[in-house]
């Protein structure tokens, strides 16, 4: 490397030998730099084949324990792709959530203001609020990014006990569970599908009880990257814009009184766990023998005089803890029970008016039409 053959050619001025020198360590350098990467990448591959066989080592040894103790094979795997993933995000290096979360308040509100506020104006339960109040809830908003597997909150976790707040699911898929029941997608990961928002029952929490324990069990299905407003902050926005709780009465309303005419659209309006639960209560609890009542109960319910929040605290009660409770009576007590359960909220479920004096009065709003034919609709 530092010679020019056999020395049949040699430098002869001192221009030349100068020139040559240069050459020289030039090439030492160039060699030395092309010998250390060279070594470098073979360190880095040494060092992540060796972690990946110490992770695949560990990982075999803890599905060993799990088949001792006859964990099923199905969750088993379930295991080995949740640390799987885990890995994998963390080889990736650092998300863009991560670089969010660690930038001052300051800085993190107006990034979060910008990104989250447009999510926010395609949710339908807060689509209708001013745009100033989508300022604010975007600018308490954090990012997380959660790998397959991870619950958000149980069925029947406290509100402020599980984290409290809500979620704004921006990327991924997520499941909905409760007990025995069919689950149900909130989002499937497509672009096709609204922004979601996540446990917005404690919107409602100050003023229906039931709203103050968590109604589903969700889990995300995929990596999910989600916006978390938490429950300090979601306090303090409901302090400043108290109407944000008549919003979504108003929305769930809506919904209701759209899916008992047959006029609901899912892929419009999104996945709302208040809605969702009604629904089922409506088909398989004790409202569904009492959907005509229940339509007209809908349209006399009114914000401003407190009827709203107590009509849907009553069926949110019963669509709760009901079902939970008659879970292991049989049939004809089961039924007996829905009736009792019925006749004890007959108060707020039922108008004194009859159906027919209602519709004949002129009372009736929109969808009248379809009061006198509406029937059980098959879940959204």
């Amino acid at each position: 490397m530092t010679t020019t053959g056999y020395a049949d050619f040699l430098p002869k001025s001192p221009l030349e030998q100068g020139l040559v020198s240069v050459m020289m360590l030039n090439g030492l350098v160039i060699f030395g730099t092309v010998v250390a990467l060279t070594g470098s990448a073979l360190k880095r591959s040494q060092a992540q084949a060796q972690r990946v066989h110490d992770q695949r080592k560990r990982l075999t040894l803890f599905r060993k324990w799990l088949q001792k103790w006859n964990v099923p094979e199905r969750d088993c795997r379930d295991v080995v792709t949740f640390f799987s993933e885990l890995s994998a995000r963390r080889d990736e290096g650092r998300q863009e959530s991560d670089i969010v979360f660690e930038l001052p308040a300051f800085l993190r509100q107006q990034v979060a203001k910008f990104v989250v506020q447009d999510l926010l104006s395609q949710c339908a339960p807060l689509a209708r609020l001013k745009p100033e109040v989508h300022e604010l809830l975007a600018s308490y908003c954090v990012p997380i990014e959660l790998p397959t597997g991870h619950d958000l909150f149980r069925l029947g976790d406290d509100i402020e006990g599980s984290g409290g707040g809500l979620w704004l699911l921006e990327k991924g898929s997520v499941t909905a569970l409760r007990n025995q029941e069919p689950s149900e997608m909130p989002a499937k990961d497509n672009d096709s599908d609204v922004p979601c928002l996540l446990g917005e029952g404690a919107l409602l929490a100050d003023v229906i009880s039931a709203c103050s324990s968590r109604m589903w069990t969700i889990r995300t299905e995929r990596p999910c990257r989600i916006w978390q407003l938490r429950e300090p902050s979601l306090r303090a926005a409901l302090k400043i814009y108290p109407d944000i709780t008549d919003h979504v009465m108003g929305f769930i309303r809506d919904r209701i009184m759209a899916w008992l005419s047959g006029q609901d659209d899912r892929e419009e309006y999104g996945w709302c766990e208040l809605v969702q639960l009604l629904k089922r209560s409506f088909i398989m609890g004790p409202l569904r023998e009492r959907l005509k009542d229940c339509y007209l109960a809908l349209q006399l319910a009114t914000i401003e005089e407190g009827t709203l929040s107590q009509l849907l605290a009553a069926w949110l009660e019963m669509s709760a803890t009901q079902k939970m409770a008659l879970k292991d009576q049989p049939d004809d007590q089961r039924a007996s029970s829905a009736r009792a359960a019925t006749a004890n909220h007959e108060n707020l479920a039922t108008p004194t008016a009859t159906p027919d004096v209602s519709i004949a009065g002129g009372r009736a709003g929109r969808g009248d039409a379809a009061v006198t034919s509406i029937r059980p609709s098959p879940l959204a």
